[in-house]
């Protein structure tokens, strides 16, 4: 794996609606990496860490139409999972691999109208 980067990631969404509800579930999967020193891949025998794990986060939310309005709720990383240790000067993990993980699980609303 080159750099480190994940050779694989998904985001997988599954919608039921009935009526004006909407209910959607979210899963988003980042895949394990091998750490490497610019030049080969560190192994257990050249390196502490040497590897990084898959991480899972899970998002739902709901939805309800009413005229031109919409009304929206729902929780981000519902099971608050932490991104996974990557050696890193200021935060210890990737940001730019896990920065929906760093935040931990939220809770959101909004409301919008159509006009």
């Amino acid at each position: 794996m080159p750099n480190g980067i994940p050779r694989v990631t998904n985001y997988t969404t599954a919608s039921w609606q009935h009526n004006a509800f909407t209910f959607t579930y979210m899963l988003h999967y980042t895949g394990g990496m091998v750490w490497n020193d610019m030049s080969v891949d560190l192994t257990p025998a050249t390196a502490g860490q040497w590897r990084t794990p898959g991480i899972f986060t899970h998002d739902v939310t709901v939805n309800y139409r009413w005229n031109k309005w919409n009304f929206e709720a729902g929780v981000n990383n519902i099971l608050d999972k932490n991104p996974p240790f990557v050696l890193d000067t200021a935060t210890n993990t990737a940001n730019a691999i896990y920065s929906g993980a760093m935040i931990g699980r939220y809770v959101f609303m909004q409301v919008n109208r159509s006009f």
